[in-house]
């Protein structure tokens, strides 16, 4: 049994390490990014979207008579969770229209058919599974189903609702890859010339993605300046904030902008598939991603469905302030990293920098001689890593 201390472990796997030809070096340090995609893709698409099921689906029974009551108290008991189902006094089509309610049901009478109030702009799962669910109302009332769509999606353009989240999605990618950008191969720059470069690249990019979607392939009509200032500021905050974050996590940015942009901004922002459809804790999610405040405000915008465009500005403006504010406190944070680790008596630059430092102090190879650098070449090189 060896009694070696374990922390001494670490050290002299680095130690080890250390040896290794820079370009290993550096490859074996970036294999943790496949292996950690790998795990969050599992975990948060297959995770939340293999089997969808209804949780809490919110239902409106339109009457207030004992009979009404009683009829939504009995629908709520077979449903076993997967309704919320509640009286209401009057048909309300505004609550359905604004997604409090994903559909209301008033009762009919023999010879007078039951109304079933669907917004299949908010969501075309979710509006047909809440008029299948309301369905059997009608046959204890003895009468036919009339549908009444509020907020329909226009056909031939739209079909299933989700261009709202398609485009949006194109923006935040187009932002996250910015700030990706920005944040790992633009550290070096002032914080103000990586704030232009997200700016300038965002209107570029946002209207790319309206001319694209709408004009040319005719995904929506109308609307071209809201759609295009919707996915441009989606563009912004997602590269403001993935552009701060790079501070904070250096060489690892990527991951924690995919989780937050990709992994669970996905699943749980209600345009793959209705929120209530995916497990709880991707419900939660969706009090907090970006999609969830994007995709309702493109859908006011384009179709006039979902909640007041008040909701998605703030959450938008929220995240563009936290990601300013991220990348203000963020030098003195790399300050202190920096002033840590030299008292630890680690290297500053990190693995991969050394890693980089000895790969430009080596020979390189271009093809069939070896040409080593000259020291001005090497000098410009070693200026460039310590200055990132």
């Amino acid at each position: 049994m060896s009694s070696r201390p374990i922390v001494a472990i670490p050290a002299a796997y680095k130690r080890r390490f250390a040896r290794m030809h820079p370009a290993r070096q550096m490859v074996g340090l970036m294999l943790w990014l496949p292996v950690s995609v790998v795990i969050l893709f599992s975990l948060c698409y297959i995770g939340a979207l293999h089997a969808p099921a209804p949780h809490d689906v919110p239902i409106g029974v339109v009457g207030a008579s004992t009979h009404d009551q009683q009829l939504a108290s009995d629908l709520q008991a077979s449903s076993k969770g997967a309704l919320r189902v509640s009286t209401l006094p009057a048909a309300n089509a505004a609550a359905v229209r604004s997604g409090k309610l994903a559909a209301a049901f008033v009762p009919g009478s023999p010879g007078h058919p039951a109304t079933v109030i669907i917004a299949s702009a908010n969501g075309y799962q979710l509006a047909q599974y809440a008029q299948q669910a309301l369905a059997p109302l009608a046959a204890t009332e003895r009468t036919t189903v009339r549908v009444d769509d509020v907020a329909p999606l226009p056909a031939g353009h739209d079909n299933l609702g989700t261009v709202s989240f398609f485009i949006t999605l194109v923006a935040t990618l187009g932002g996250y890859l910015l700030g990706v950008f920005c944040g790992q191969q633009g550290a070096p720059l002032p914080r103000r010339d990586r704030w232009s470069v997200v700016a300038a690249m965002g209107a570029l990019l946002s209207l790319l993605v309206t001319v694209i979607s709408g004009p040319i392939l005719g995904a929506f009509t109308g609307h071209f300046f809201e759609v295009w200032a919707i996915t441009y500021a989606t563009v912004l905050v997602a590269g403001l904030v993935t552009d701060a974050l790079g501070y904070y996590f250096g060489r690892f940015l990527i991951v924690p902008a995919l989780v937050l942009f990709v992994f669970i901004n996905v699943p749980s922002g209600g345009g793959t598939y209705p929120v209530t459809f995916v497990p709880g804790i991707f419900r939660w999610f969706n009090h907090i991603v970006l999609s969830s405040y994007d995709v309702p405000l493109m859908r006011h915008v384009l179709y006039g469905a979902g909640p007041h465009v008040a909701r998605g500005i703030y959450g938008l403006a929220a995240y563009g302030a936290t990601g300013i504010i991220l990348a203000i406190a963020g030098p003195y944070f790399v300050m202190w990293r920096q002033h840590r680790r030299t008292k630890l008596g680690l290297s500053p630059r990190g693995m991969m920098g050394d890693a980089s430092l000895q790969l430009a102090l080596g020979p390189r190879t271009s093809g069939p001689d070896n040409v080593t650098r000259t020291a001005d070449d090497r000098s410009i090189v070693i200026r460039g890593i310590l200055e990132q």
